[in-house]
């Protein structure tokens, strides 16, 4: 989540990957501590840097991109919201389960 602050590492489950959208041309230091501390912890982090902050908007269409790509590979369409909701409901019975 943007600007949220990341938690300790052991507060997080194995149920998350983690998307560190890191500006290069103004890094802040203590992001890089926390999310160095979340990977070492075990966590998925994927890194992807960005020389400006106008380029976050290239990283919003790979992502949705990946987005509509992952809904088709299991049968939603991510962009059709009966279907979105439909999922989140199945998926929500399948933790109940675990």
């Amino acid at each position: 989540m943007d600007r949220e602050r990341l938690a300790k590492p052991e507060s997080y489950g194995n149920d998350r990957v983690f998307a560190y959208l890191r500006l290069e041309s103004a890094p802040d230091r203590a992001q890089d501590a926390a999310v160095e501390a979340i990977e070492k912890a075990g966590q998925p982090v994927v890194h992807i840097a960005v020389q400006e902050p106008y380029a976050i908007g290239e990283e919003f269409f790979r992502w949705e991109i990946a987005t509509a790509v992952a809904g088709s590979i299991i049968g939603i369409n991510a962009f059709n919201q009966p279907d979105v909701r439909s999922q989140q409901d199945r998926n929500a019975e399948t933790h109940k389960r675990v």
